[in-house]
């Protein structure tokens, strides 16, 4: 038995050498690459080198910016008379045509208040007829005051009419 622990052995420590040679190149063939790539950059070095990028884009901006201040024009030559007496039509004192820019939000300041209004208006008026009809339809309402209710309504109704037919 002796001899088959001894081979074991022996085996066991040939394999444990040639991993331990394996470990050995693979720890050398790193560290080759690793001197190979340039370090990467932390964070702050990054982050420096952006700051410094903006300060040369913002200094140059500035310095285009700046510019030369425009020499006077020299006083205009008098005209003859015959175009001082010329009269101004419309069409010459007409302005240029603009373009407009439609901004939503504007047209939204202008149309929702009343929007919402007259939806809110309409809301109310449904829910008034409703309770109306479940009112007379229960007996809440007897017949005189239903009678009464449509007189206060028609007269309110003909006097809003007048007050909007002749408000200036």
């Amino acid at each position: 038995m002796d001899s088959t622990a001894g081979t074991a052995d022996n085996s066991l420590r040939r394999r444990v050498d040639e991993l331990q040679a394996r470990v050995e190149l693979l720890e050398a063939a790193i560290l080759a690459s690793e001197a190979e790539l340039e370090p990467t950059p932390t964070l702050n070095e990054r982050l420096l080198a952006a700051e410094a990028r903006v300060d040369d884009v913002s200094r140059t901006s500035a310095a285009a910016s700046v510019s030369p201040k425009p020499e006077p024009e020299p006083p205009a030559a008098p005209q003859a008379e015959a175009s001082a007496h010329v009269p101004l039509t419309p069409a010459a004192i007409e302005p240029e045509p603009s373009e407009r820019s439609i901004d939503f939000r504007d047209i939204e300041e202008r149309f929702a208040g009343r929007a919402l209004a007259l939806v809110g208006g309409a809301a109310l008026l449904l829910g008034a007829v409703f309770f109306l009809s479940l009112a007379f339809s229960r007996g809440w309402i007897d017949p005189s005051m239903q009678v009464a209710l449509g007189l206060i309504g028609g007269s309110v109704g003909l006097v809003a009419g007048a007050i909007l037919l002749f408000r200036e």
